[in-house]
């Protein structure tokens, strides 16, 4: 059904699709009157003519498209995009389901209202329905207690209309303002700019507002933490911040074997199986780098549960294996992977003891960075991994199809909500991907254990 798509790693694309089908299982478990969905490209559904009738008892509105009424705009009107719209006791209440955990969409409720009421129906309340977090699924799912419904009927009022009939653009989700560390044209922002201030974005711009442009020209009386001032320190010299005793402590407390750890996991609103938790980040896809001893070549090892009855015994079975019983477990992100590692072990008893035993060979290779153990100037004050390993390493993801972890993710749920299996070119790009992760902490390691930069050495253009 959705295989045609499933020849995409477009993250826009199948950001687009599983929303859809997200919005749709959920609609489905709130009305279950709604009729089949249409299933559709966002381009076929632009030119489809919504279904808008009664369902048998009068109480819902029927929508169609996506089992979400996405109708296009007439002549003289708003576009009418609605979720659900219950009629009871003459009161109308417009529900609005939201796929975030965050984002109130306001502006999208008030767009629909102006809609419904300039084709005649009168909304008396709007809901947001939404997951409610930390829910676990019982093994039988209850509407009413898996979703919230929150009354946003007051601030979708509020929401300005200018000019009496257009509603402004939504400032509570996408404000399309340009990442700090990019530039308007999609470029890298420049080393100095006060926006790349490391945790001080908003000291960044009130930076830019009182006219300073350079973290080299910071006027005088400026506070900045001691990783900010590393950071200035080395934009000033042009030279990478190096605390060697900081990093031979790191190397030398690491235990051979080591290993190299990561995860990939999806989540989704509507936790896919009984124990899963809304939201929850299920791991489907690890890959595993272990060095044997030092200066030994890393073998490699992976897992890709490609169903969902293969990412839980079977999972951690094989993760158990290439892991072993001793050494350490290296990671970019320790909450992430030790969080996934305690969930499995929850879920899964029998091995709930040497899973656990895991959780204290973790070590962070991200404290390294974050601590400003080794800082450079082309980081632009991100401590991601993304950021780190091209400048430390000189190598990145650009080679690859897949090149971040929501695409991947977002391609693995596709596959999961449609029951579309992975083509073997999908689970290539995603094993590469993973094992990239892996693969580049060791090269990190590497870098770090060669680093010999004598103060005031130049370490390149910045």
């Amino acid at each position: 059904m959705y295989s045609t798509l499933l020849q995409s790693v477009d993250g826009e694309a199948l950001s687009e699709h599983f929303a859809r089908m997200a919005r749709r299982q959920a609609l489905t478990l709130l009305v279950p009157v709604l009729p089949d969905p249409v299933v559709g490209t966002p381009e076929d559904c632009q030119d489809f003519s919504a279904d808008i009738s009664e369902t048998p008892d009068g109480s819902w509105l029927r929508v169609r498209v996506g089992s979400s009424l996405r109708e296009p705009p007439a002549s003289d009107g708003d576009p009418l995009e609605a979720d659900i719209i219950e009629r009871e006791a003459g009161v109308t209440t417009l529900g609005m389901v939201s796929l975030e955990r965050g984002a109130p969409l306001y502006a999208t409720a008030a767009r629909a209202v102006v809609a419904l009421e300039e084709r005649g129906l009168a909304v008396h309340r709007v809901l947001l329905i939404r997951a409610q977090k930390g829910f676990v699924h019982p093994g039988l799912l209850d509407p009413d207690e898996l979703f919230e419904r929150v009354d946003i009927t007051d601030p979708v009022r509020a929401v300005p209309l200018p000019d009496g009939s257009e509603v402004v653009a939504d400032t509570l989700s996408h404000s399309g303002a340009s990442h700090p560390r990019s530039t308007e044209s999609g470029g890298q922002a420049a080393v100095d700019d006060p926006r790349t201030l490391f945790l001080g974005k908003k000291r960044g711009e009130e930076l830019i507002s009182a006219g300073v442009t350079s973290l080299r020209d910071l006027p005088e009386g400026v506070t900045l933490s001691r990783r900010q001032t590393l950071q200035v320190a080395a934009i000033e010299g042009g030279v990478a911040h190096v605390d060697q005793p900081a990093l031979d402590a790191f190397l030398s407390a690491l235990q051979y074997p080591v290993r190299y750890l990561d995860f990939e996991a999806f989540s989704m609103p509507v936790p896919p199986f009984a124990g899963a938790r809304s939201w929850e980040h299920i791991p489907y896809l690890y890959t595993v780098q272990s060095v044997l001893d030092p200066g030994a070549p890393a073998e490699r090892s992976w897992y890709l549960g490609e169903t969902l009855e293969a990412i839980g015994d079977e999972f951690c079975t094989r993760l158990l294996e290439h892991l072993g019983e001793e050494g350490s477990i290296v990671v970019y992100g320790r909450d992430f992977e030790a969080r996934a590692i305690a969930r499995l072990a929850e879920r899964l008893p029998a091995r709930a003891v040497p899973l656990r035993n895991l959780l204290g060979r973790i070590v962070d290779l991200s404290s390294v960075f974050s601590e400003f153990a080794y800082y450079h100037p082309l980081q632009r004050g991100s401590v991601s991994m993304k950021s780190v390993l091209p400048v430390l390493t000189g190598r990145g993801y650009d080679d690859l199809v897949i090149r971040n972890g929501r695409q991947a993710n977002l391609l693995f749920g596709l596959s999961v909500f449609s029951g579309t299996p992975l083509s073997e070119q999908h689970r290539h790009h995603l094993v590469e991907y993973c094992l990239r992760d892996t693969e580049g902490m060791v090269w990190m390691v590497e870098a770090l254990s060669r680093l010999n930069h004598p103060p005031g050495e130049p370490i390149g253009s910045a």
